[in-house]
């Protein structure tokens, strides 16, 4: 089984093509629908921040890294909302070149170019959102047994 199972592994790696981390929406459509998702998914995070302080339990530090997690994401939503609207307002070209990894910026740039610069680091809240929520469901699956 093991044999089988490194056989296939190797014949999957050796067969992969290139996959990039940045998905086209196109116009107009697939903006529309994307940013309806983000709509969406902030509506939802917003009702779960509020349930959440309505339960018995919201004094544990798992649903306290819960609540963070749903702050978090919301920023991180708020974020790449403000960003895809920016997009529409600014040339695409500008910024990226085809199977690269390489932007730059032309001169003169604006307050739209450095904003637009300044929001594409969504890590910074999505890297928070992610480690909350795993802080969260460790703790809840310690729960039982410890406090964190």
């Amino acid at each position: 089984m093991r044999v089988l199972l490194g056989l296939s592994f190797v014949l999957f790696w050796l067969g992969a093509a290139s996959a990039w981390a940045t998905q086209p929406h196109f116009p107009p459509e697939g903006l529309y629908v994307h940013l309806l998702a983000h709509v969406i998914f902030g509506g939802a995070l917003l009702v779960l921040f509020y349930w959440s302080r309505k339960l018995p339990y919201e004094k544990t530090p798992a649903w306290f890294y819960l609540r963070l997690t749903f702050f978090f994401f919301l920023l991180w939503n708020f974020e790449a909302l403000a960003v895809h609207l920016l997009e529409t307002h600014l040339s695409l070209n500008t910024y990226y070149y085809s199977a690269s990894f390489e932007g730059k910026i032309p001169a003169p740039v604006s307050w739209k170019h450095f904003l637009y610069y300044l929001l594409r680091f969504d890590h910074v809240f999505c890297v928070p959102a992610m480690y909350s929520l795993w802080q969260s469901l460790r703790c809840f699956a310690r729960q039982k047994y410890a406090s964190c």
